[in-house]
């Protein structure tokens, strides 16, 4: 007898209740959770954000699982009780989706959550690039200032 045994790919189980504006919040979670380097599935599902969330880490072979709800999105550990999400936010705006993404895939890392709080600027301030030429920069400031006196 044959029995075929399907590999199933650790992911990050994503449940969305159909309303509208639902693919632009998937899209902004997913593009968080795919920065990470973490892979996702989803599939539509009834019930709010938060056991919509839970849901998704019972099945998610990673424990984490995120819930879209028309009015909030949530992530959820599967060893925490099914009433304490990990992170219950009210729908807000894109750049709140997508971290609360990077921080769904960061508990699967165990790395530092994101401030979700953050507001994005064009500064350049997440490149690690960046921030190490303006350290540099602030040391050759400093010797500079130093040689003048």
């Amino acid at each position: 007898m044959v029995t075929e045994n399907a590999a199933v790919k650790p992911n990050i189980v994503i449940y969305v209740n159909a309303h509208f504006g639902q693919e632009a919040k998937l899209r902004e979670v997913q593009a968080g959770i795919e920065e990470e380097g973490v892979p996702s599935s989803w599939s539509v599902g009834a019930g709010d954000a938060a056991s919509l969330a839970c849901r998704g880490a019972a099945e998610s072979p990673l424990g984490v699982g995120v819930g879209i709800g028309a009015e909030a999105i949530s992530v959820h550990y599967h060893k925490l009780p099914a009433d304490k999400p990990l992170f219950v936010l009210p729908a807000g705006e894109p750049g709140t989706w997508r971290r609360l993404g990077s921080n769904a895939a960061r508990m699967v890392k165990g790395t530092p959550f994101r401030d979700l709080a953050a507001k994005e600027t064009d500064s350049g301030d997440d490149d690690p690039r960046r921030r190490l030429t303006d350290v540099v920069m602030e040391i050759i400031r400093e010797r500079l200032d130093g040689h003048g006196r």
